[in-house]
């Protein structure tokens, strides 16, 4: 921007910073995690603001150039500007809304992060730049407007081409969703969609995602599909992190049954992949007893990569309505079986695999745990614990807790324990193990009795693992993170992937609705229709290039929530293209000279605003680009959605947006030819 404006650049830098620094004030206040849907947010906000900016400096240069003095043409410049970033931005963040009222917790962060960026990018675009340009040009300090210029007056006949650009695409899409769907088909989708199991590792110093994703593969055949994703934690540094999600999809697939119509049976079929399926799972198949539900048959090899197991009903009344029902039975049961052999063999490999790597248990066992005091009949509580080396992790810190009110508050709201309060000589707190991440303490604790061991040990647990406000003595407030090898231990069972599918799904589809209406309002209908149209293409396209890569190994990208974020970003900065377009359609339009066709005042318009567009794509798909090369492989495949993205969005709006908008006029044109011939007809028969 600096080098393209110059000192305009300058300002709009400070803008766009500034913008950035409200997003991170917001999320720092709520304790939002960096995710890849809130990076997408961000990335978003980031091409918003820059085009707003760069939409005003546009309009100033075109009323510089008609002769207008700097003051006036600034204030022109933003005055005519407005309604094109108005209507971009209002459109976001209405879809944004409608995300957050139907998406998932990944699709909501975006959601939330757009919006905030959204309201920021119009303050700091409209009303903190016109500010300091205001305070400038008063004191005199801004005399010249001086901005290099990409395009000097182009004039490149676009619906001569548009034909052209129709045909590619339509070729393209088509051979794109042919694949897609035929060879591709469900291998593209990532667990998010398909199900399978979620096991969080915590380490005792952060390691590379990269090398982490390496080890994890190595373990065996059953994990080379594994998704390894780095879960942000105190603990990280710039080697690496110490928290991992490990995402392993079912094996078990399941595919189209087959009903009798004769008997009314209903016979589903499961494809199992022989070379990944773990030993027990397949002692599990073997003797499945299916608890009444269905009869199972034998399982069977289907070719020399799967088995298949298959599952007969009952006659039924309507095996046509009862299909869903009995599947999902079925499902249900298998993944619940399989999940606990999943589990088990998981940890089992990972406590092989990073066995000096691995966090300690968060309550280590001790041998003496009674440790009598003189001859007094009572004594003290060795207590043994693991906790990540946070600011509370000091010996004299955890001695106040233990001594403070609070402590006796948080055990008893959690579990009603009936202890007293220890005595200040009777405790004492050292470290005796551990590195700078992890700290593990002895605790010494009293006067209590022996009997009493079992009851304040279970208050100690209870207190370090309640995620309930602790503070010492002085009234501190503390945070203790106890150790745990395995924090998080879950599935994604049938019946969730096929909800988060459906709410990936109707999140696109009524964003579009929502897009269709408003731009019929502030355009007309068939503005809405050339808009989705244009959205839809963008979509398909990129949904069909990156199934090509994926499939073929070139990239490793997963249809899963960040790149359902990564899609919904794409629909952000095709839509402000395209709306961008849309206005100065509009605008030169109603000020249409009799000698000027609709198709010349189309090509004018696209041609205006050609600078804009190539500007806006370009900035936006550098910075995408860096974080395609300098991010690990998850972010790489992010990254690569939006830059196709970005790229396919500006070619729709120039070659499918507008043509579209031509198609329809024109066939308007004709139908009210049409319409004027038969009347002229009807009128001379009459005569």
């Amino acid at each position: 921007m600096i080098i393209y404006y110059r000192w305009l650049g300058l300002v709009a830098d400070v803008a766009l910073l500034l913008n950035l620094l409200i997003i991170l004030a917001v999320m720092a206040l709520y304790h939002a995690d960096l995710t890849l849907p809130v990076l997408a947010g961000i990335l978003s906000t980031v091409g918003m603001s820059v085009d707003a900016n760069i939409l005003i400096f546009e309009r100033i240069r075109e009323e510089l150039a008609r002769g207008k003095t700097l003051r006036h043409a600034f204030r022109q410049g933003y005055d005519k500007a407005f309604w094109a970033i108005f209507d971009a931005n209002i459109t976001t963040l209405i879809t944004a809304v409608v995300l957050f009222q139907i998406g998932t917790g990944p699709i909501k962060g975006f959601a939330v992060t757009l919006s905030v960026g959204i309201l920021s990018s119009l303050f700091t675009a409209l009303f903190v730049t016109k500010v300091i340009f205001g305070i400038v040009i008063v004191k005199g300090w801004l005399r010249k407007a001086s901005m290099l210029s990409l395009l000097s007056n182009p004039s490149i006949p676009f619906m001569k081409l548009r034909r052209v650009g129709v045909m590619i695409s339509l070729i393209l899409i088509v051979a794109g969703m042919i694949h897609l769907l035929t060879v591709v088909r469900g291998s593209i989708l990532g667990i998010d969609f398909t199900g399978g199991s979620i096991i969080q590792i915590k380490l005792n110093h952060p390691i590379s995602t990269e090398s982490m994703r390496q080890r994890v593969h190595a373990m065996g055949v059953q994990f080379e599909d594994a998704e390894v994703q780095a879960v942000h934690s105190e603990g990280d540094s710039p080697e690496g992190h110490r928290e991992y999600q490990i995402r392993i999809p079912h094996i078990i697939k399941s595919t189209p049954p087959k009903i009798d119509s004769k008997t009314g049976q209903i016979t589903f079929y499961f494809e199992i992949e022989r070379g990944k399926v773990f030993p027990d799972t397949l002692k599990m198949l073997r003797d499945l007893a299916p608890r009444g539900i269905v009869q199972v048959l034998p399982l069977e090899e289907r070719n020399s990569f799967n088995w298949r197991l298959s599952f007969t009903t009952k006659p039924l009344e309507n095996p046509d309505l009862e299909v869903e029902r009995y599947r999902s039975l079925i499902e249900e049961y298998l993944e619940g079986k399989n999940f606990k052999i999943v589990q088990a063999e998981t940890q089992s490999q990972l406590l092989k695999a990073f066995a000096k790597d691995l966090a300690p248990k968060g309550f280590p066992e001790v041998k003496e745990p009674f440790v009598p005091y003189k001859d007094t009949g009572k004594g003290q509580i060795r207590f043994r614990v693991n906790l990540d080396a946070t600011s509370s992790a000091k010996p004299e810190v955890i001695v106040s807790a233990l001594l403070s009110e609070s402590f006796l508050e948080v055990v008893n709201a959690e579990k009603k324990l009936a202890i007293k309060p220890f005595e200040r000589e009777y405790v004492q707190v050292k470290v005796v193990g551990g590195n700078e991440y992890v700290k593990e303490f002895e605790i010494l604790a009293g006067l209590i009795t022996e009997r009493e061991v079992p009851l304040y040990d279970a208050a100690l647990r209870t207190y370090f693992k309640s995620n309930r406000t602790k503070t010492d003595r002085e009234g501190n407030v503390l945070h203790f993170v106890v150790s745990e090898p395995f924090p998080r231990i879950s599935q994604i069972g049938p019946a969730v992937a096929k909800s988060l599918k459906a709410k990936a799904f109707w999140s696109i589809v009524f964003s579009i609705l929502v897009i269709i209406a408003y731009i019929t309002v502030r355009f007309e209908f068939t503005f809405g229709i050339a808009a989705i149209i244009a959205l839809i293409h963008d979509l398909l396209f990129t949904l069909g290039l990156i199934a090509a890569m994926d499939y073929y190994g070139i990239l490793e990208i997963k249809i899963n929530l960040p790149i359902i974020a990564a899609f919904l970003t794409i629909l952000g900065y095709s839509l402000n293209d395209t709306i961008v377009i849309f206005d100065r359609i509009r605008e030169n339009l109603a000020q249409r000279k009799r000698k000027d066709s609709y198709l010349e005042i189309i090509d004018s318009s696209l041609n205006q605003t050609l600078s804009r567009t190539l500007l806006t794509s370009f900035t936006t798909f550098i910075v995408v680009l860096i974080l395609f090369l300098c991010g690990v492989k998850v972010i790489q495949g992010f990254a690569f959605a939006l830059m196709v993205g970005v790229v396919v969005g500006t070619y729709s709006s120039l070659f499918i947006a507008s043509p579209v908008v031509v198609f329809y006029h024109l066939r308007y044109e004709r139908q009210r030819e049409k319409q004027r011939l038969a009347a002229a007809t009807a009128k001379k028969k009459k005569k």
